[in-house]
């Protein structure tokens, strides 16, 4: 009986360490297994294009997933002070920013992608068309795109002068095109919804009688009915509007101020004095999207 029960025990020795090793196979044991580990999502991120002030700023996201699973989250910090889950963004400043991207995925792991952002006042193109000029230049970001304006300051000293006064003094930004006929677009003095902006600073003197004429791409100042009277509005023309011009042939002062013209934004130019016309507020030829003045900086 003694010898039966030794040999019972023995066996039972035997035995243990292949239950042991069955167990680690099978994931048991204490609680030991799991399943197999969450492999962490990848974040890629790269500036696209260039960054420029009230523009819309792009980043490119391609590359970015989960292996093993799906993303829950996508966000960012664009450096500047503000957050969103959109790859584009319109910085209000210029300077250098760090923008960080970051992605998590459905079981809660994330991970995330710096991007530098260098904001410039106006694009290389437009940069270098001012650069190019021997006068000074106004870069103006629209919600349509870019133009930079060559200023005529020898010509019409007094219109230039007004026209950087306001420039300087941030007036333009959040004004919008009130007028686009197909021949030309005005703004310059309302802000959305035709609201108006009223000048900050008297009328000025007419100077039509310049030499210069409205032809295509220039750029002249607004008035009313007043030769003296204008103030903040100015227009784009897309097409020759000599219609405006210097009348020599009337004995009173006549014609608009033309004070300068567009070096860079052509295209810009021409598709907002063609946008769909609207009426609002009892004006015509109100553009039926609104076109907003974002910014407008001095180059030099």
């Amino acid at each position: 009986m003694t010898r039966s029960l030794s040999l019972s025990r023995a066996a039972r020795l035997l035995l243990l360490p292949a239950c042991a090793a069955l167990l680690l196979a099978c994931g048991g044991g204490g609680g030991g297994g799991g399943g197999p580990v969450n492999q962490p999502p990848v974040a890629a991120a790269v500036l696209k294009g260039e960054a420029v002030l009230q523009a819309s700023t792009l980043f490119d996201t391609a590359g970015t997933g989960d292996a093993d699973g799906s993303l829950a989250l996508r966000s960012w910090d664009y450096g500047d002070g503000t957050s969103g889950s959109t790859d584009s963004h319109v910085y209000t400043r210029t300077g250098t920013f760090t923008a960080v991207y970051t992605v998590t995925d459905n079981l809660g792991a994330t991970a995330s992608k710096t991007v530098p952002v260098n904001v410039a006042k106006c694009s290389a193109a437009g940069t270098e068309a001012s650069r190019l000029s021997p006068n000074q230049a106004v870069c103006v970001q629209t919600s349509q795109g870019e133009m930079v304006i060559e200023m005529f300051g020898t010509e019409a000293p007094v219109t230039t002068a007004n026209f950087l006064r306001y420039v300087t003094e941030g007036f333009y930004a959040g004004t919008v095109v009130h007028r686009a006929t197909g021949l030309l677009f005005e703004a310059g003095g309302f802000t959305s919804g035709l609201q108006p902006k009223p000048a900050t600073h008297p009328a000025i003197a007419l100077e039509s009688n310049n030499g210069l004429k409205n032809w295509q791409f220039t750029v002249a100042m607004a008035r009313d009915a007043a030769p003296d009277s204008a103030t903040t509005r100015f227009y784009v023309n897309v097409v020759d509007n000599h219609q405006f011009d210097f009348n020599p042939a009337i004995g009173t002062p006549n014609g608009n101020a033309v004070f300068g013209q567009l070096i860079s934004g052509t295209g810009v130019a021409d598709a907002i004095a063609t946008v769909a016309p609207g009426t609002s507020g009892g004006m015509t030829n109100v553009p039926a999207a609104e076109i907003t003045i974002r910014s407008a900086v001095t180059m030099k």
